[in-house]
């Protein structure tokens, strides 16, 4: 028998929860995910759509009206205010709904001319094909730089790990945005030219020396403004960044009293000054918020940025071209440290991702101190061996199994570079099995410290152990098989062969008389090789017999009427002896009683050598062999040559044959018997200290531990 592994219980360790992988969302693809809850959320999306564009719309040009100044059309539509409606709507709403971005734009961009209004070459019909014209061009460039912001951010958002699908988004808009801008002044001269507007009209509509440099002040500001939202949509704030936020905003109401009061000699590039310190003190979530929420109101009240750039036929002053360039540095400053940003963030989260999958796998880190005979072991590794942050070396070796100290070689530590330990139980701490490696350096001062990785393999040793067990069975039984089909191809060759003689002599001379005994003695020894081989594989498989009420010597006699003559043939005798204990009448399965006895005389027939073969039954009350029942003592008993100690010892074992078996077998018989008695319920042994001769015992217990009618089958 082989006593299977045992197998201890692990904790189960929960895996770690999936965590966002930049920015509090996953991928860094913060966009397509607004634009998926727009498509579930489409009233709400729209209207908050609507109001933010119409509050900014409506706040520029309002700021160029109350500073009773005009914007001419050729500034105002290159770019337009609006402009950045479809490119928004493009990046943030679902197609089916880019009709309402459209008809939105639109009116936002009519409403961006209501300060040229009072324009008297406006109202012309040329100057209004001119308008509705660049209205068009301007909307389809902004659907264009969505579509291509797009593009670039699903094909190549991914190839790179220091910028995400949101980042090259929104690169892209702030560039596209720049150039649209130069596309609509190029496009508006042409098509004025197209439509054969008068120069008087050309120049009334600002179209001059300086418009260059205006258009390029505007849309360099209108992209500073799309970057800082897109930043905002992309950057989900912290607790503490939006404490931060709250205590920056107000230093632009401080602004607007310096502004109004004339304390401010060049504000835009003071402004523009602060908003750079801002953006390379603060994260640019916090900066991008802090231009929406403080930047663009103070513009739109005070008319810094909106009003001196939008004059006609003035010329940028030095301060508001330093100011465009410090724009520039700021957007580009913004970006720079959004990377950088979403790089700290990645292998924060990468670093808390190795930590979580390190506490997953069992994983744990420790450093050896040779000279001060310590471990220092890091949070995993306390967590996986139960210990303290510090162990001495010889406890943790005192708490290793013998078999895992000769890996340690103490007076050559280098020696030892990887292997498994078996930490033994204690009262805290289950038995583990540990792979441990380590490497060495010599610290200054020519100290040895010895750094090291451990992994919990507990569970895989414990698969391994079960792995090996199983092989080893399924080894065993393929030798057994093997082993079975040999003796049967051995056994059945010589009844075989004289069954095959026998026909031919009976082709012969045909002869019955003669042939015939031969031919059933050879049958039988075959059929009987069989049985033999069919129960040694499947004992559960023995033919089902009727326990019946008859006298236990008449299964002697018919036993000693069966194997009489084979025993004359071996020159034997078989008799029976009938002491005053043999019981009259007892329940008895027939079947199997004359199976184990059977196999024990032709043992003693075969491999005794002896003369004589005495068969008994006698009642033992309160047989020790049976835990003191009742019981049926059989014996048979023979004068031969004995058994040796080496043979008593493997009487029962299938395939053992005695070291002085002459007579070829099997070696199944006993085997058989053996567990024959056993599924009785009884124990089938050698008597010991036999002087000469064999004595078999047979113990059945008198009741059947769960009796059964005379008609009940016994299996």
């Amino acid at each position: 028998m082989h006593d299977e592994p045992k197998v201890t219980s692990r904790p189960n360790l929960e895996p770690p929860q999936r965590t966002p992988l930049f920015f509090g969302f996953v991928g860094g693809n913060r966009l397509a995910q607004l634009r998926g809850a727009a498509q579930k959320m489409p009233l709400r999306t729209l209207a908050l759509f609507s109001i933010l564009w119409l509050l900014w719309t409506t706040g520029y040009t309002a700021s160029v009206l109350f500073q009773n100044t005009t914007c001419w059309p050729a500034v105002c539509t290159s770019p337009h205010a609006a402009y950045l409606v479809p490119v928004f709507g493009v990046l943030l709403l679902p197609r089916k709904h880019w009709w309402f971005m459209a008809a939105l734009f639109g009116g936002l961009f009519i409403l961006g001319l209501a300060d040229s209004i009072y324009v008297p070459a406006i109202h012309a019909t040329a100057v209004k094909i001119f308008v509705v014209l660049m209205g068009l061009l301007t909307l389809g460039l902004g659907i264009g730089s969505g579509l291509l912001a797009q593009h670039f951010g699903q094909r190549y958002g991914r190839s790179d790990p220091r910028v995400t699908p949101d980042l090259l988004i929104i690169g892209t808009v702030f560039l596209t945005t720049i150039l649209n801008g130069l596309l609509l002044l190029f496009t508006g001269k042409v098509l004025a030219q197209g439509l054969h507007l008068p120069a008087e009209i050309m120049s009334t509509l600002g179209y001059g020396m300086e418009l260059t440099a205006h258009i390029v002040q505007r849309s360099i500001r209108l992209a500073l403004v799309g970057q800082m939202a897109l930043v905002a949509l992309c950057l989900p704030l912290t607790k503490q960044q939006k404490l931060l936020l709250l205590g920056v905003v107000p230093i632009f109401a401080l602004l607007y009293w310096l502004q109004i009061t004339e304390h401010m000699l060049f504000p835009e590039l003071e402004v523009t000054v602060l908003l750079l310190a801002f953006a390379n003190l603060m994260p640019p979530g916090v900066t991008a918020r802090a231009i929406l929420f403080g930047a663009v109101p103070f513009a739109f009240t005070t008319g810094v940025f909106t009003m001196p750039s939008l004059m006609p036929h003035h010329g940028l002053t030095t301060t508001e071209a330093l100011s465009s360039i410090l724009a520039l540095v700021l957007a580009f400053n913004v970006a720079i440290r959004q990377v950088r940003s979403h790089e700290a963030q990645h292998l924060d989260e990468h670093l808390r991702r190795m930590e979580k999958i390190q506490g997953f796998a069992d994983v744990g880190r420790f450093i050896v101190d040779f000279p001060r005979q310590e471990i220092v072991l890091d949070a995993a590794a306390q967590q996986i061996v139960s210990c303290p942050r510090v162990v001495g070396l010889l406890d943790f070796m005192n708490a290793l199994r013998a078999d895992s100290l000769s890996h340690l070689d103490m007076k050559n530590p280098r020696s030892f570079e990887s292997a498994v330990l078996h930490l033994a139980a204690c009262d805290t701490r289950a038995a583990q099995d540990l792979k441990v490696y380590i490497w060495y350096e010599i610290q200054p001062g020519q100290t040895l410290i010895g750094h090291g990785f451990l992994l919990d393999v507990t569970r895989e040793q414990e698969r391994e152990a079960k792995l090996r067990f199983a092989l080893k069975r399924l080894e065993e039984e393929s030798q057994k098989q093997g082993r079975i089909f040999s003796v049967i191809g051995h056994e059945l060759r010589a009844p075989v062969s004289v069954m095959a003689m026998l026909i031919d002599q009976m082709n012969r001379d045909g002869d019955w008389s003669t042939s015939g005994p031969a031919m059933k003695q050879a049958c039988d020894q075959a059929l009987e090789t069989l049985g033999n081989m069919r129960l040694s594989i499947n004992p559960e498989l023995n033919l089902p017999s009727r326990k019946l009420d008859l006298p236990p010597l008449h299964i002697l006699k018919r036993l000693e009427t069966m194997y009489a003559h084979a025993a004359q043939q071996a020159g034997m005798s078989l008799t029976i002896d009938q002491p005053n204990t043999a019981p009259a009448n007892l329940r008895l399965d027939e079947t199997r009683i004359q199976q184990i006895l059977g196999n024990l005389i032709r043992n003693a027939i075969l491999h005794s050598g002896g003369r004589t073969i005495r068969l008994s039954v006698q009642l033992r009350p309160k047989d020790p062999a049976l835990c003191n029942q009742d019981a049926v003592l059989w014996t048979v008993t023979d004068d031969g040559v004995g058994l040796s100690p080496v043979d008593a010892a493997a009487l029962f074992e299938p395939f053992k044959r005695g070291e002085r078996a002459t007579v070829d077998g099997s070696g199944l018989g006993l085997y058989i018997a053996h567990n024959t008695a056993t599924q009785l319920g009884g124990t089938l042994r050698v008597a010991p200290n036999q002087a000469t001769g064999t004595r078999f015992e047979l113990h059945l217990p008198v009741t059947d531990p769960s009796p059964l009618d005379g008609d009940t089958i016994f299996r």
